[in-house]
Parts: structure tokens; C-alpha cells; sequence
């Protein structure tokens, strides 16, 4: 299968970052060939300017109607300019509401990475409202600039919900001053946004500002797995790894598994597996076993070493760094072991929401998320 639902990974990112494939790069170098390296330069600290991602739509398992959407949004908005400004409107501001870990971030990327001339402009609104500038309008409207200057392009504004001009938390000068610059930019975007598409996504759409709920036209809920959906994703993950499932167990999962998110199926299987690494890591003593090795799933072979109390009847007394890595057997995943994981990663998200970003009790428990007005 060679789709996969995935959040990207820190990878240690260059500062270097090049931008949409084109010769436009961030970093400490002084010399600049034009001023939109200077702008880009001037705001690099505080956003986040990626080139193309390597991420296609047929790397997302599911959400297909939204895909549609915003496929169709982007081609009216850079390839039909005979269209009325008023129409595009309905197009050009996108708001991806939903649990986290469903797919939102990734969704921007893969319609940036599928748009070959779209520059990709992708903001951070938590990074850029927790440090301090010395020019906080400035960097805002550069940026707005930037995205003009670019087109056609896509402004990805993550977590936007940190951008709300009425929220009293944690708001120091430089933060409230550039939340109320990005209100008035995003405010008068009405104007001069021939070729931009401008995207949002949040976690927490009840607790944006009035303002921000209605600028974005065009409002895309961001589902959690259907029951097909989730089915895929744990045989993507799972892959060849050695496991002990069947169709059934995986069709159980899909069916019994509701409230979880891809995320979360995907940090499941990823923690099952490091607990597997952990035990041969571990162990002091194996045992001969006859097993499919690892790196051969669909071969059986009789000299695998697997990992075993040193009491055991055959076990010799071994380092698993001593073995050859395809001589190695290690424990095969279970449903029990996955449905563990996924409860607790379900208990946890739900106490990460009910505790607030900074870790204080909020009212969510008590209080039911807002619709958002269409």
C-alpha cells in the first residue's frame, strides 16, 4: 500500500530552507540579490518558510470531499481570473477546523507540494506570537508583502487561534501588537489577493475571535477516521513488521477504534514497536527459535535468536548487538498490545485538551465547543 497518513517528523530542518524550489533561501548569509530576500530574511526568525514538501494526495489515506475542495479552491484562485473577485472570495480563505493529529498541516502541504509554480508560505501563529521583535507590524505586513509579491502562493497560518487580538493570556507588547496587525492585514486581504490562497487551520475553533470565525469564508471540517480509513492506516503502519493480527483483529480495530485520530494510530503503532525493540534491547538471554526474521517477513528460518529469561530451558547467555540483525527474532505486535496503546493515547489527548496548552485547568470540561457559523 503506498499510501500513508502521517504527521512530518522535526527533522532538523536547515536554516538554509529553500522556498518553493526557487533560488530564494533563509539564513544568515548578508548579501541579499533582491528586497524580497531582505523581507524574507527580516521575518525568517519568527515564521516558518518551507519549500515544496514532498507530500502528495495520494500519500493521505481518506478525507477525499476536502481534498476536492481545496484542489478546486486553488485552481479558481490561480487560474481563473475572469471570475469575479466576489466568487473568489468564497474560495480564497480556507479555515481547517478539527481534533488535532487529523491531517490539517498535512493537507496544506500536499496542495502545495501538488501546485508546481504556487510558492508555499507556511506561519507558525504560536512560534510568532511567543517571541519578542523589535518591529512586530513590520515583520507582519512584510510578510503579507511577501505573499503578494510571490503569487501565486499559499499562506499557511498554523494554530491560528494563537492570533486572537482578545485573548488576555500571556500578552506581552510585541505579542498584542502583532496580533492586531495581523487582524487589520487579514482584515483588508479583500484587496490586491489576485493568485493567493490563504489557509488556517486550528484545534480549538470555539475559542477563536468573532472577526477571524468570519473573514474565513469557506470553513472545512477535518474529520476524525472513518472506519476504512483507520483499517488502512494500521495496515500501513503495521507494513511488514512482524505482528500476530489478523483481518479480523485489523477490522475489529477499525470498527471499535471511533474516537482516535490518525495521530494517534500512527504514535500507537510507533510506541508498540519501540516497547518490541526495548525488550530485545534488553535482554541478557536468548533462545534459539524457528521465526520469519525481521528483515524477511515472508521467510521462515530455524536459527533466529529471540530474547528469553535466563532460566529458560536452551537460553545462552548473549548481547542482542552481538547477533547479526537478521538473526534476530523480535517479538511479534498483538491486538491486545495495540488496543492498549490507542486507550491510552485517547486518555491522554483527552486530559491534554482539558488541561490547556499551558497546562492549566481550563472550563473546556464544562463547556461545549461553539459551531461555527457557515
Amino acid at each position: 500500500m503506498s499510501k500513508v497518513f502521517r504527521k512530518d517528523e522535526d527533522s532538523g530542518e536547515s536554516q538554509h530552507s529553500l522556498l518553493s524550489g526557487r533560488s530564494f533561501f533563509v539564513g544568515s548569509s548578508t548579501s541579499f540579490r533582491n528586497d524580497s530576500e531582505r523581507k524574507l530574511k527580516t521575518i525568517a526568525e519568527g515564521i516558518v518558510l518551507v519549500d515544496k514538501p514532498a507530500l502528495r494526495w495520494s500519500d493521505i489515506i481518506g478525507l477525499d470531499a476536502v481534498k476536492e475542495d481545496l484542489k478546486e479552491s486553488l485552481k479558481l484562485v490561480t487560474e481563473s481570473p475572469h471570475i469575479s473577485t466576489d466568487r473568489v472570495t468564497q474560495w480564497n480563505r480556507i479555515l481547517l477546523f478539527g481534533q488535532n493529529g487529523n491531517g490539517k498541516t498535512m493537507l496544506a502541504k500536499a496542495l502545495a507540494s501538488e501546485s508546481e509554480d504556487t510558492t508555499y508560505i507556511s506561519v507558525s501563529s504560536s512560534e510568532i506570537t511567543t517571541k519578542s521583535f523589535e518591529e512586530p507590524e513590520k515583520l507582519v505586513q512584510n510578510l503579507f508583502h511577501l505573499t503578494r509579491e510571490q503569487r501565486p502562493s499559499i499562506l499557511f497560518l498554523d494554530e491560528v487561534d494563537y492570533l486572537n487580538p482578545t485573548d488576555p493570556k500571556d500578552q506581552s507588547g510585541s505579542t498584542k501588537r502583532i496580533r492586531k496587525e495581523f487582524m487589520k492585514q487579514m482584515l483588508s486581504f479583500h484587496s490586491d489577493n489576485d493568485g493567493i490562497l490563504l489557509l488556517a487551520a486550528t484545534n480549538v475553533p470555539w475559542t477563536l475571535d468573532g472577526n477571524i470565525i468570519n473573514w474565513f469564508v469557506n470553513k472545512l471540517y477535518i474529520p476524525l477516521p472513518g472506519e476504512r480509513a483507520r483499517i488502512d492506516m494500521f495496515e500501513f503502519y503495521l507494513g511488514d513488521t512482524s505482528h500476530s493480527l489478523t483481518d479480523d483483529d485489523l477490522k475489529r480495530l477499525g470498527k471499535e477504534m471511533t474516537y482516535v485520530s490518525g495521530e494517534e494510530i500512527s504514535s500507537s503503532v510507533r510506541d508498540v514497536l519501540k516497547k518490541s525493540t526495548e525488550v530485545v534491547h534488553a535482554a541478557t538471554h536468548f533462545r534459539r527459535v524457528v521465526a520469519s526474521p525481521r528483515t524477511y517477513p515472508r521467510h521462515v528460518v530455524d536459527d533466529l535468536w529471540a530474547p528469553c529469561p535466563s532460566d529458560f530451558p536452551g537460553a545462552v547467555e548473549l548481547n542482542w548487538a552481538d547477533l547479526p540483525v537478521d538473526k534476530l527474532y523480535w517479538p511479534p505486535i498483538s491486538l491486545s498490545d495495540l488496543m492498549h496503546n490507542l486507550l491510552l493515547a485517547r486518555v491522554a489527548a483527552i486530559l491534554t485538551v482539558r488541561c490547556g496548552r499551558q497546562g492549566e485547568a481550563t472550563t473546556l470540561q464544562s463547556q461545549e465547543p461553539a459551531p461555527i457559523p457557515h
